[in-house]
């Protein structure tokens, strides 16, 4: 924790002290005392482990009491697809342009901007494509089974609702659009933008694009419920190396699974 003394109020302390005949260094024992009575504790801010760990979420601030309180929670353990609803689950339609990588560091995580002028229907309604991001390990899990990583395609519509797209990396072979993304990786709080370097969202997803449908949450503070996601049930190749890069710059950014709960799961075949 960072403290931080009231400089003049404990000056003002001290002198006083001086003036009435007290020692020097009684003066500067009424100074550190003045300090620490002083003193303004920082909040604790969210992270991955320790004292903002997420156990604690939705106790570090009010804003975040649904981490705690939520019935539709995210990530969970997705049922095996043979175990969910066979129909209807809503149509999906992807139109992500390719465009320059642009990366906005965050510190715990890194956001890759989504090119402009890219979007998702449901249904027919248009979410715009605003980011993407990765966690290692997987969020989410499929049947019980966590992967090396996976990446989340946030959307919003014009009221502000989201809807998430959802990719699975398993071990194999080296992705070399990750390692494209990986040339504009920080763990600062700043923009970067690698000199000749784009982004083709449209390349990181698998071939066949079948899909679970449900209602969840952000999977990070302040979790709130009420988004659209759509998880991708076949994934695509990340060597170890890759979801390694990503862990050593930011460590575990998965949140553990919640429940479940009582909520519809649609499984699309594509």
């Amino acid at each position: 924790m960072k403290f931080v003394p009231i400089l003049a109020a404990a000056s003002a302390f001290a002198l006083a002290a001086c003036g009435s005949g007290d020692t020097v260094d009684e003066a500067e024992t009424d100074l550190v005392d003045s300090e620490a009575m002083s003193a303004e504790v920082e909040p604790v801010q969210w992270a991955y482990d320790g004292e903002g760990g997420p156990e604690n979420w939705g106790s570090i601030s009010a804003d975040n009491a649904v981490c705690d309180t939520g019935t539709r929670q995210s990530p969970f353990d997705i049922p095996a697809t043979a175990e969910v609803s066979q129909e209807g689950a809503p149509v999906l339609a992807i139109d992500w342009p390719e465009g320059p990588l642009v990366v906005d560091g965050e510190g715990y995580n890194a956001n890759f901007n989504a090119p402009e002028g890219g979007s998702i229907t449901i249904d027919g309604e248009t979410y715009d494509f605003i980011q993407m991001h990765m966690h290692t390990p997987s969020e989410y899990l499929l049947a019980g089974e966590q992967y090396a990583a996976d990446a989340h395609f946030v959307h919003a519509n014009d009221a502000g609702e989201l809807a998430v797209v959802g990719v699975f990396f398993e071990k194999g072979e080296a992705n070399p659009d990750v390692d494209t993304l990986w040339s504009g990786i920080t763990t600062e709080d700043e923009t970067v933008t690698p000199e000749g370097a784009t982004f083709d969202p449209e390349a990181l997803l698998p071939e066949e694009r079948d899909y679970v449908h449900f209602m969840g949450s952000l999977t990070t503070p302040p979790c709130s419920e009420n988004v659209r996601w759509f998880v991708m049930t076949n994934p695509v190749t990340i060597s170890a190396e890759q979801a390694q890069m990503h862990t050593d710059a930011f460590g575990n950014t998965a949140r553990p699974v919640q429940p479940m709960n009582d909520r519809d799961i649609m499984f699309a075949d594509m």
